[in-house]
């Protein structure tokens, strides 16, 4: 598993970067999950890969001294040019998951 440490980081990965191009970076969702968390609570979000394709465009911003992160998902970009495709449904089983850490004694 691969660990981004966002404290001090201000990205937001769905900012268009053109008027052609929506996107200049994205997590993959290889294994079809991300964790986002601290040393106290952890967000698990889930999404079946065998259904559909995506990825997760993360936002990340300090604010007033806390934390603003903000997940979307892209399940397929469509523009002009785009043409019918024999892809899978557009939408898949998403399972969001809140995990409490109990500091250690």
């Amino acid at each position: 598993m691969e660990s981004f440490p966002l404290a001090g980081a201000d990205f937001a990965h769905g900012r268009a970067v053109s008027f052609l191009v929506s996107a200049s970076h994205a997590v993959g969702l290889t294994g079809g999950l991300i964790t986002l968390g601290d040393d106290r609570t952890r967000l698990h979000l889930h999404c079946d890969k065998t259904q559909t394709a995506m990825i997760a465009l993360v936002e990340h911003h300090p604010v007033q001294g806390r934390h603003f992160t903000r997940i979307a998902l892209s399940a397929r970009e469509l523009d002009d040019t785009s043409r019918p495709a024999p892809f899978g449904p557009l939408f898949a089983e998403i399972e969001l998951t809140a995990q409490s850490i109990r500091p250690a004694k």
